[in-house]
């Protein structure tokens, strides 16, 4: 079985915003297959030289992390332009701002329209779904999560990117979650999370099972592509 292993560039945005050639020099001699990038910060260089970067680093780009806004009508093909200069079949959602998803028509509203941002990645030939933070299970309208009515409403192929440390941080368990939506994930953020420390905890020593994760994302999930993220920094 082929797992790769990346890491998220919001990891390592301050390296990754001053020298991205050179930073991704460094994740390679670390070990790591890959990256995803995350484009909602504004700072990514343009997908030319990124694609050389990658090149010349000989690692592969997992993905594109977009804010809601780079999905748009005036933007989204921007998005896609961007995503196949630089060499990847996979553009994510990074979140909804829950200002947006206040009623139910509303959260209806931004599902459909996630549908039909489907539709179109479709017909491009990528793979598109949502990322989630924490308040996409914090956050809830008429009484439910707004994540669920992401992933109730969407079909199969709208892949789930969860991020495990934002799922224990918004108060549920990233293997039950997994485990109630099977075959939706073939991407997976791996960031720890621990009551204690917060954000701040290290994989490994935080409060998530990473055996039996992983184990079920791999068998039924079809986790194949695992992004480690580690976003905060210390005060």
């Amino acid at each position: 079985m082929d797992l790769k292993f990346g890491i998220q560039t919001y990891s390592i945005r301050e390296d990754f915003a001053q020298d991205p050639e050179k930073a991704l020099m460094k994740v390679k001699e670390i070990g790591f297959d890959g990256v995803e990038i995350d484009l909602s910060l504004s700072s990514a260089p343009p997908a030319s030289f990124l694609k050389k970067a990658l090149d010349k680093a000989e690692l592969e780009c997992f993905g594109l992390l977009v804010g809601w806004n780079y999905m748009q009508p005036d933007s989204i093909d921007k998005t896609i332009e961007y995503a196949k200069e630089v060499g990847t079949n996979f553009i994510v959602i990074g979140s909804v701002p829950t200002s947006l998803v206040t009623t139910h028509d509303e959260a209806m509203a931004a599902v459909k329209y996630m549908c039909d941002i489907l539709k179109k990645m479709n017909s491009c030939g990528i793979l598109t779904g949502y990322h989630n933070h924490d308040t996409d299970f914090t956050h809830t309208i008429d009484g439910k999560p707004f994540f669920e009515y992401i992933f109730e409403n969407t079909p199969e192929e709208f892949i789930m990117l969860l991020d495990t440390g934002n799922t224990k941080a918004g108060g549920y368990e990233p293997y039950e979650i997994l485990k109630k939506y099977p075959n939706r994930s073939p991407y997976l953020h791996i960031k720890g999370y621990s009551k204690k420390k917060g954000y701040l905890a290290y994989i490994g020593s935080d409060d998530i099972d990473w055996e039996s994760i992983i184990e079920l994302a791999v068998n039924n999930n079809g986790s194949r592509v695992f992004n480690i993220e580690f976003g905060s920094r210390a005060d």
